[in-house]
């Protein structure tokens, strides 16, 4: 998805102005310094966390983040055809810390992706399906 990588190459020092799940719906309104711009990004997921200490504090200071998107295969590790933890203490806490362990016990046909909005710590983070789960505006 082309908007997307341009959106996610560009969104160093974004702020998060608001965000809401419902439904099934993450919805993220973006301010993209960068472009002078402001998006709002709705992901279908059901697998979420936030980190509720940054992205309700008022400062924009706080909810000042980037976009990662990654494909949880070059990440994580199968077994049969399931993301599990690693089997290494120090990476296991890695994997923790970046929220992948939202994938574990998850199939890697019914999620492929992991999306953040990452600044002093992981804003918030969700699992994706597939690309067409991500609406952007």
């Amino acid at each position: 998805m082309e908007i997307l990588d341009k959106i996610i190459y560009n969104s160093g020092d974004s702020i998060l102005e608001k965000y809401s799940y419902s439904d099934g719906i993450l919805a993220i309104d973006l301010n993209l310094t960068e472009l002078e711009k402001k998006v709002k990004i709705r992901i279908r997921t059901d697998n979420l966390s936030f980190n509720d200490y940054y992205v309700n504090k008022k400062e924009d200071l706080y909810r000042t983040c980037r976009i990662e998107f990654q494909e949880l295969l070059n990440i994580l590790s199968l077994e049969n055809s399931i993301y599990v933890p690693s089997k290494d203490f120090g990476r296991l806490m890695r994997e923790t810390r970046l929220r992948l362990n939202l994938a574990y016990g998850k199939k890697s046909s019914e999620i492929k992706y992991i999306f953040s909005l990452v600044g002093y710590d992981r804003l918030i983070t969700c699992t994706v399906s597939d690309l067409a789960c991500i609406h952007i505006e």
